[in-house]
């Protein structure tokens, strides 16, 4: 499946019409986006017994919910709104995992400082207004990008090398890196900021 031939809403269109064999479609569109959400948190959290295939389904059953609940009417991306759902999933997750249910568990394992900060700071995802103005800004600059650097920024901004990208995309890695550097100065000059 080639990444850049996908158009998002037109598969969400025909999974709305119960169509919903091209559920498949956007599962393969977003496999590399999900592999690497969930080897992130594996990594985070493997010496507390995770598994990278629980990490894995949980995030698809994230990608999951954000194609049944996608709202059309919403000026919002799928790709912004799939990676919260799946985001808040592993999140979700995580907090059940690390519960009372594990206690002892978790209590017999040594934590190291910097771990535990880390798992501190994995929290469900709450919108409020900041939230909502962030993912508004992200979007508005998203849509002044051309549509390869679109797709880079999206890839980009989900931790995928310059390679990676060059890969899905299937364009040559140095135009990726120009392109990217194209990004960055934008933003720079629109005192946008991702954090």
């Amino acid at each position: 499946m080639k990444y850049k031939d996908v158009n998002d809403f037109e598969v969400l269109y025909l999974v709305e019409e119960n169509q919903s064999e091209y559920k498949n479609v956007i599962f393969e569109k977003y496999k590399p986006i999900l592999k690497k959400i969930a080897y992130f948190y594996y990594l985070k959290l493997k010496n507390y017994g995770f598994d990278y295939d629980d990490c894995f389904q949980e995030a698809l059953i994230g990608l999951n919910h954000a194609i049944d609940s996608f709202d059309f009417n919403k000026d919002a991306l799928f790709y912004t709104f799939a990676l919260v759902c799946i985001r808040s999933r592993l999140n979700s997750f995580v907090s059940k995992s690390l519960g009372n249910k594990n206690k002892i568990l978790n209590e017999s394992m040594f934590f190291n400082k910097d771990d535990l900060y880390e798992i501190e700071n994995i929290v469900p995802v709450y919108f409020d207004d900041l939230h909502l103005s962030f993912y508004e800004k992200v979007l508005k600059f998203k849509n002044s990008l051309n549509d390869t650097q679109s797709q880079i920024f999206e890839l980009k901004y989900n931790g995928f090398t310059n390679k990676e990208i060059g890969e899905l995309l299937e364009i040559n890695p140095r135009i990726v890196y120009n392109n990217v550097c194209y990004i960055r100065d934008r933003m720079l000059m629109s005192n946008f900021k991702l954090s």
